[in-house]
């Protein structure tokens, strides 16, 4: 297996670093349990302009993916939508 990132070059913010590198760490980590199945692995990292002279920052990968029938509550609080036993625990 190999995991092949693209991060858009020149890519620069103003933010608490601790905490960008846990969501980075977190990110990368869940890409890497949830497509262990998978022999090769693509992470892209970038930005674009948003509303108001904002920058949005955007992630995306291609992992297992889910249902699009569960599309409604892929973001609501405490949601899973995969079984426990699919994949194993991991500790940052």
């Amino acid at each position: 297996m190999y995991v092949k990132f693209i991060v858009e070059k020149k890519l620069t913010a103003s933010f608490d670093a601790s905490l960008l590198r846990i969501a980075l760490l977190n990110l990368f980590n869940y890409v890497i349990k949830f497509s262990r199945a998978k022999a090769n692995l693509l992470v892209e990292f970038g930005s674009f302009n948003g509303p108001y002279n904002s920058q949005i920052f955007h992630g995306r990968d291609y992992g297992v993916g889910f249902d699009m029938q569960c599309v409604g509550r892929l973001f609501g609080a405490f949601q899973r939508l995969h079984a426990l036993s699919e994949f194993e625990r991991m500790s940052i």
